[in-house]
């Protein structure tokens, strides 16, 4: 044994045939192992109750550690319920700061510039330990299955979205009294977009499912990010004429708070053994 901590223990072994390395040590499910390069090595139960690694013959340094899963996922929750009061901080905070006084151009250009690009980090962030949980409790093959899914939808989100928002943006800047005509007829083209290519991704999933073997709970999914590309066409042609009027913390704010919200219901979800 070369080190020892409370949760941690690394061991110096050298085998002259490929065995075990049994550390007459209780065995829990949230011990890890790893090689000294680093490559993870399932843990073993041993004698019904001691730790144990696979080796191959020769010379190995193994760390053990422990990190059960249900202190990530309550890191991430503590993450979550930071984020959402985060959130509500500057919804109270932000108009008070902004309504003070009158912003000159590069004050209007930094409050409408720092306040996305913040909130976009946080939100990729919770999306990303979102991934983390996902793809611990689903698997590889599920996961798989969800992330092709996401990837699908993406290309029929380009497709919808045909460049309105950019050219919402702008035309609402030139001419502020069409806003109300101008919105309506975005949301109608976006709703028939929706329509028109809801057909094509069931069809094209529904093929990849046949031919190349897509679960059926990917298909699922697949139709169900359809379903949501309909409120998500509204919301955003509602950011664009936002961004129009210099007013972009209000999406990012709902970004923020459909990222959380998303992240707690999928958790919800998975530790309920929905899956997909």
């Amino acid at each position: 044994v070369a080190d020892r901590t409370a949760n941690s223990v690394t061991v110096d072994v050298e085998l002259a045939a490929p065995g075990h390395l049994v550390l007459a040590e209780a065995y829990a499910p949230g011990w890890q192992a790893r090689d000294e390069a680093g490559r993870r090595l399932p843990v073993l139960r041993a004698n019904g109750i001691f730790r144990a690694v696979r080796l191959e013959a020769g010379p190995h340094t193994i760390h053990f550690s422990y990190f059960p899963d249900s202190l990530k996922l309550g890191f991430y929750l503590s993450f979550l319920a930071g984020s959402g009061w985060l959130l509500l901080l500057g919804v109270v905070v932000w108009p008070r700061l902004v309504a003070r006084r009158e912003l000159s151009a590069a004050q209007r250009v930094a409050k409408n510039s720092v306040a996305p690009m913040l909130a976009q980090l946080l939100g990729r962030t919770v999306d990303f330990g979102f991934a983390v949980v996902m793809l611990r409790i689903l698997g590889p093959a599920d996961y798989g299955g969800y992330s092709f899914a996401v990837a699908l939808i993406g290309y029929f989100a380009i497709f919808t979205d045909y460049g309105l928002g950019t050219l919402l943006t702008r035309e609402l800047a030139r001419a502020p009294e069409r806003g109300e005509k101008l919105v309506g007829q975005a949301i109608g083209l976006r709703l028939v977009l929706c329509a028109v290519t809801f057909p094509v991704l069931v069809t094209v999933s529904w093929w990849y499912h046949l031919r190349f073997g897509l679960a059926q709970e990917a298909v699922i999914a697949g139709v169900l990010f359809m379903v949501s590309l309909f409120p998500s066409g509204v919301a955003g042609v509602l950011s664009a004429r936002f961004s129009a009027q210099e007013r972009m913390e209000l999406p990012a704010a709902v970004g923020v708070a459909t990222a959380v919200l998303r992240a707690i219901l999928g958790v919800a979800a998975l530790l309920l053994g929905a899956g997909v």
